[in-house]
């Protein structure tokens, strides 16, 4: 990470834009897996995690829960990447991963929300157009 001002600004406003946290490559890929979960492995996923825009028709998918529980590559991001080390720094001790979704839910505002707590990390990177989360606690 860069330092001590990094985490400094993140305990003060609760969030910390990072946009050059993964590299073209690493977008690339976590987006591969994204697309080649959409495209063929919806139906191992149970019906609980996935959220549509028209739920009765199931189309237009708007989230899709724990990711890491069907894909190994997800996992590893969850548990074992640069998302967990960066939440160990910022919080400063262990952290204890707990979800990666997939998220398309337009913000209704253009204002940063921080976090309010601060046992709680909640990583987002941009995919194309798509955010992509994972959420740790101490």
């Amino acid at each position: 990470m860069k330092g001590s001002n990094c985490i400094e600004k993140f305990n003060k406003e609760g969030f910390l834009y990072f946009p050059e946290f993964l590299s073209s490559s690493e977008i690339a890929d976590i987006q591969s897996k994204l697309d080649e979960i959409i495209d063929g492995r919806l139906q191992d996923i149970p019906s609980g995690h996935i959220k549509y825009e028209d739920s009765v028709n199931k189309e237009g998918i708007k989230m899709i829960q724990d990711l890491h529980v069907y894909d190994a590559f997800f996992k590893k991001t969850l548990f074992d990447s640069k998302f967990s080390a960066l939440a160990t720094e910022l919080l400063g001790e262990p952290v204890v991963g707990k979800t990666v979704e997939f998220l398309i839910n337009r913000p209704r505002s253009e204002k940063p929300l921080p976090h309010t707590r601060m046992d709680t990390i909640l990583c987002w990177t941009q995919c194309l157009q798509s955010p992509f989360g994972l959420l740790w606690k101490k």
